[in-house]
Parts: structure tokens; C-alpha cells; sequence
């Protein structure tokens, strides 16, 4: 249960606002719990033979998070915002790889991956969990499910994962 401060509002774990233990003293500031501590590390400039990665999410906090982390590893990115944005891009480019959101306002991942004949090794990352008709929808596209957040290490590996072949990370 979050406690109640006059001069803070709401506090809680994550909040940014840590209690210090001692009876009136000020809370001290710490990171929130999403929010990397180290610094972010310049884009490096993408070589023309970059493996591709279609990110497809409506949030678009989270869509542009996942693409500042593909691209300090050299990967070329595109965003996109629904799966009606990514299909006509999907029919006439190649991508290594896709990240996708199954649950978005327009056209939701297992729609997208369902009618593309020959969809690229995708990584699913949603805040649910596929269900049975999903799976089906999906065919065998899918090389890793991560559940949001998630560590951008974890993210690196799926998506490695999935442009050397389609192997499930170890």
C-alpha cells in the first residue's frame, strides 16, 4: 500500500522517492525502477548491410525504448504503430527480424502474423500472454515471447536470436 505524504503526494516502490528510515527526515531521490542508471551510449552509425527490425507497438514510449536499444547495438530500425502500418511495409521490404506487440487498437499482432504468407523471425512482446488461438494464428513465426518490461539484455538476446536464424535464445 502506497503511504500518504503531505509534501509528496503518493510515494511507493518505483516512485522515484526512497524513505530514508529515519523519522523526519526528507525522503531521498532514486531512480525509478524502469530507468536505467547507466548512461546511454551514442548511436552508432548503421552499416548498410545492418540486419533490419520492424518494431511494431502502439505505446509509443515503449516503440521508441526498444528501438533506442536495437539501435546502440548497430540494428537499422523501423517503427511502426499497428499492424495496418506494417503490413504494406512487410509485403515490400525485407526485415531479419520483427518485434511485436500482440495487443494494439488497429490490427494486433496474431492478425498481422496471420495473414502474411512468410512473415520474419518475430519476437512477441506484450504485456499478456498469447492464448491457444493466438498460437494458431501465429504459426511458427514467433522465435521468443517477452513479457513487458523487459530487460533490455533480454530484448538484445530474443532479437539476436531471431536474425541469426530463428533459434530461441538460451
Amino acid at each position: 500500500m502506497p503511504k500518504i505524504s503531505r509534501r509528496w503526494g503518493r510515494r511507493g516502490p518505483g516512485d522515484g522517492m526512497a524513505d530514508t528510515g529515519r523519522l523526519g527526515s526528507s525522503p531521498r531521490w532514486e531512480p525509478p525502477a524502469f530507468v536505467s542508471s547507466r548512461p546511454t551510449p551514442p548511436v552508432p552509425e548503421t552499416s548498410p548491410d545492418a540486419r533490419t527490425v520492424l518494431v511494431v507497438d502502439d505505446q509509443p514510449a515503449v516503440r521508441t525504448s526498444i528501438a533506442r536499444v536495437l539501435r546502440s547495438e548497430g540494428y537499422k530500425v523501423t517503427e511502426v504503430d499497428d499492424g495496418n502500418d506494417a503490413l504494406p511495409l512487410l509485403r515490400s521490404e525485407h526485415f531479419d527480424a520483427m518485434v511485436l506487440d500482440l495487443r494494439m487498437r488497429q490490427m494486433g499482432g496474431p492478425w498481422l502474423l496471420g495473414v502474411l504468407p512468410d512473415p520474419p523471425p518475430t519476437v512477441v512482446l506484450s504485456a499478456t500472454q498469447m492464448t491457444g488461438v493466438d498460437r494458431e494464428r501465429v504459426g511458427e513465426a514467433v522465435v521468443a515471447e517477452l513479457t513487458k518490461p523487459v530487460a533490455p539484455q533480454r530484448l538484445l538476446d530474443a532479437v539476436a536470436a531471431a536474425v541469426s536464424g530463428g533459434q530461441p535464445p538460451s
